[in-house]
């Protein structure tokens, strides 16, 4: 299985090293072409990560073939192209990035090479109004800091840059990027490589990236690996739209919390109008923590007597693997809870639930205005459509 930077650049696009028995030209970008608006046409053929073998690689509980139908074989279950599997997703290559303690950085960013929670290198971001941050490689000084102020407005727009975790970022309760809560503001990150590098540093975190915001969030094109906790932790009221992303990794000790790629800690008596996972891939490796993750795709406030109005769960790929014969996720696919839903649409997930108690869970007694609809998602094991929440058919 994949290990924490042994990934090598082929074409201008990381990729493993093992997994690729040619060049990453030969790889099919966009290779299907049945309509769906899968990202692979928005995507850059430069983007810095992709697994053209994930199919296979992902298998590492001792799956068999996968299925597109029962009875019927597939070496690429989902008839659409996959986030990181059959485009990239990440930084740009063809840009160089920048180093954040050379600049210049944007107007209200300033660098400084001792104030983290660590004591090394930071960049604190104040009183900008739609700041952009698109190019910088915040991976270099032992990983640094991004840390934006409560007093940014406007969209914050992050893009095309790479953040590795490090000795400066390894705190317990760290991050590498935070905007402090409460910024009226929006949040973008788009086309990005995050890598927790959870084995080497395996301090628990709050999160990767961990943006209190009150306005939409945009989470688009990025890879994130090895997380020592969720990758992402939000507070955040606005529209929620997590698309064309390639995860893989995250919880991997009971330390870093009930896992998920992402929850929104909204709260309690609160509402939100709209949450949305879309044509994104998640692999759970056999390596993570066992019995520490709740779901992939949590469409869920965190908290109690919280309204969604609507949550669309559609087209996304997910693999959960075994930890020594135990299960590392509760869901393979989604879970509600807690609140009181509108409207609820899972429709068209593909699903691999080797490590997993359940394909869709329910709990803590949500409410919901409409009955939840299931359509077209498929376990990747047998072919079977799966129809309701409970244990996997």
């Amino acid at each position: 299985m994949r290990k924490s930077g042994c990934a090598g650049v082929v074409a201008g696009i990381v990729v493993a090293s093992w997994l690729v028995s040619g060049p990453a030209s030969a790889h099919r970008t966009c290779f299907y072409q049945n309509g769906y608006d899968d990202g692979c046409a928005g995507a850059p053929s430069d983007g810095n990560y992709i697994t053209p073998d994930f199919f296979s690689y992902a298998k590492q509980s001792g799956q068999g073939d996968y299925y597109s139908a029962p009875s019927i074989p597939s070496t690429h279950p989902p008839p659409w192209n996959v986030a990181g599997v059959d485009y990239p997703v990440g930084y740009r290559t063809s840009k160089e990035l920048l180093d954040p303690a050379t600049g210049p950085l944007p107007t209200g960013c300033n660098y400084s090479a001792t104030g983290s929670p660590a004591g090394g290198a930071i960049v604190i971001c104040s009183g900008a109004s739609d700041l952009k941050l698109n190019g910088w490689d915040f991976s270099l000084h032992n990983c640094t800091v991004l840390d934006i102020k409560s007093n940014v407005t406007g969209t914050i727009t992050i893009k095309n840059s790479k953040f590795v975790n490090g000795s400066n970022c390894s705190v317990t309760n760290g991050y590498l990027v935070m905007v402090e809560n409460p910024a009226a503001a929006n949040f973008k990150f788009e086309h990005n490589f995050v890598d927790g590098l959870a084995q080497q540093y395996p301090t628990s975190l709050m999160g990767l990236i961990v943006p209190f915001v009150q306005g939409r969030l945009t989470v688009q094109y990025n890879a994130f690996l090895h997380a020592p906790a969720r990758p992402i932790t939000s507070i955040d009221q606005g529209p929620l739209f997590i698309a064309y992303n390639y995860w893989e990794g995250w919880v991997y000790q009971p330390s870093d919390g009930h896992g998920e790629v992402m929850i929104n800690y909204l709260g309690d008596n609160k509402f939100q109008p709209s949450i949305t996972y879309s044509f994104n891939t998640a692999l759970e490796p056999n390596d993570v923590c066992a019995n520490c993750g709740t779901s992939v795709w949590y469409p869920t406030g965190g908290g109690r007597n919280t309204t969604i109005e609507s949550v669309h769960v559609d087209h996304n790929t997910s693999i959960v693997n075994l930890n020594n014969g135990q299960v590392t996720v509760a869901a393979a696919s989604a879970e509600t809870s807690y609140n009181t839903y509108g409207s609820v649409s899972f429709h068209k997930n593909f699903m691999d639930p080797m490590g997993s108690y359940e394909c869709f869970t329910t709990t803590s007694n949500p409410t919901y205005v409409n009955p939840p609809k299931f359509t077209g998602n498929v376990n990747m094991l047998n072919g079977n459509a799966v129809t309701d929440f409970g244990k996997c058919p």
